[in-house]
Parts: structure tokens; sequence; C-alpha cells
């Protein structure tokens, strides 16, 4: 929990002109470098098993796609503030980290996407909503069969996972 609440802590502690943008910046600078290595983690191995998914610079998948969830809200949310059309390198790592995010294969860290981005569209630009659900919709209609299946199977109560959750 500590490690979570220092993306928060740092901005606030180190104040002053420019600092805070620093820390946002190294902070998408690296998860874009892992984002990068897990798209070649699949690339290397697309038949992956769903025990062994891509993982980046973490040594676990749900990790991996926990952290590239929150900054993918993040970069929301600083796109938000400092208009994406100013800053070129904003849109290709929101694909980027958008990318890697689904290759996980994470429901949860997916549903937290939507939700984080969702709460920030509202908050910021709520005129934003009806594009971002029609992006999800969009999306949702070209997804590959994999997606399908991983989304069918957290419905399934036969599967053992889900059975799981639901106990």
């Amino acid at each position: 929990f500590f490690l979570f609440l220092l993306l928060f802590l740092v901005p606030l502690v180190l104040q002053g002109r420019g600092k805070t943008a620093w820390i946002y910046h190294a902070v998408f600078l690296v998860a874009g470098l892992s984002s990068a290595l897990g798209l070649g983690q699949f690339i290397a191995n697309p038949d992956r098993s769903f025990l062994d998914r891509i993982s980046g610079f973490m040594g676990q998948w749900m990790t991996y796609s926990g952290l590239q969830m929150l900054v993918l809200v993040m970069l929301c949310a600083y796109a938000s503030y400092f208009s994406w059309r100013r800053r070129w390198w904003i849109l290709p790592l929101l694909v980027l980290l958008a990318g890697s995010l689904y290759l996980t294969f994470t429901r949860n860290a997916w549903l937290g996407a939507v939700a984080g981005i969702a709460a920030v569209l509202c908050l910021t630009r709520p005129r934003a909503i009806g594009a971002f659900a029609l992006l999800l919709l969009a999306l949702f209609i070209v997804a590959p069969e994999s997606a399908y299946q991983r989304l069918r199977a957290g419905l399934d109560s036969s599967d053992a996972t889900t059975r799981g959750r639901i106990e």
C-alpha cells in the first residue's frame, strides 16, 4: 500500500516550479519503457498461457497490469489538464499503455482503467463521456476472440477461478 501512496505523496512533497511535472514525466517514461518491454514479450511469444502473461519490468503480470492501469489513468488526467494536442507524446504513450494493459488479459485492471478514465472525464471533460463510451463500444466490436473468451470466462460460474471469486 505504501508503494502506491508514493505516486501521490512524492508530488506533494517535491512541490515547486517544474518538479511535479518532472516526476510525472519520469513515471510516464518508465511506464512507457515497461509497456514496450511487455509488448516485446507478447510478440516473442503470442501463445502465452494465462499463467504466463506479459509482465514488463515486474515479476508478476498482476502487479504489471495494476501499475499500467494506474499510470494510464494518471496520463488521462495529465492529458485533460495539459491538453494532449500541445504535447505530441501523450497520444502514442496512451496507445502504448492501453495496448500493453489489454495484452495482460487482466479483467480487473481493464475495469479499473475504464472506471478511472470515466471518473477523470466526469470531473474534467464531462462532454467527452459519450466519445469515451463510443470508443469502448468500437474496441469491443473489433476485439479478437481471445478477449471475448476472457470476458466470458469471468461470467462462467463453472470456471474454477470465477467460482473462487464468487465464493
